[in-house]
């Protein structure tokens, strides 16, 4: 997952929201994916050609979200951005929650790299940016 500058328009990971996490692995490795090696029991990761493709449970996505699991409905996922420094989170949260975000949680280190995690909703979406 590459960091890039906030105001430059990417998404590093896109996570989907699964009803059966071992279901969906197994059809992606059917497909010929390999997940990646930072995949756990939790969330399974697939690194594609520049962005990385997550599974999460359903329950769990809800859970990170700050949400109830029938809120997400189906086709549940979030999409994100990594920057390289706090300043920059800050800064991308700011500007997501003056453009109307509104915000499911405040940004928090993920996954032990110091990356910086942003949970958003827009109004009338019904995925999460993070």
């Amino acid at each position: 997952m590459t960091p890039a500058e906030p105001s430059t328009p990417h998404v590093t990971l896109i996570t989907l929201g699964v009803r059966d996490l071992q279901r969906a692995l197994a059809f992606y490795q059917t497909l010929g994916w390999q997940a990646h090696p930072r995949s756990d029991d939790q969330i399974i990761f697939f690194q594609m050609r520049g962005i990385v493709l997550g599974l999460f449970g359903l329950n769990e996505l809800a859970a990170d979200q700050t949400r109830d699991t029938a809120q997400l409905g189906t086709g549940a996922m979030t999409l994100a951005q990594n920057f390289s420094s706090t300043e920059q989170v800050d800064q991308a949260f700011k500007q997501a929650i003056d453009a109307g975000a509104r915000p499911l949680k405040t940004p928090r280190p993920v996954f032990g790299a110091g990356i910086q995690d942003i949970s958003l909703i827009q109004t009338g979406m019904s995925g999460s940016w993070q």
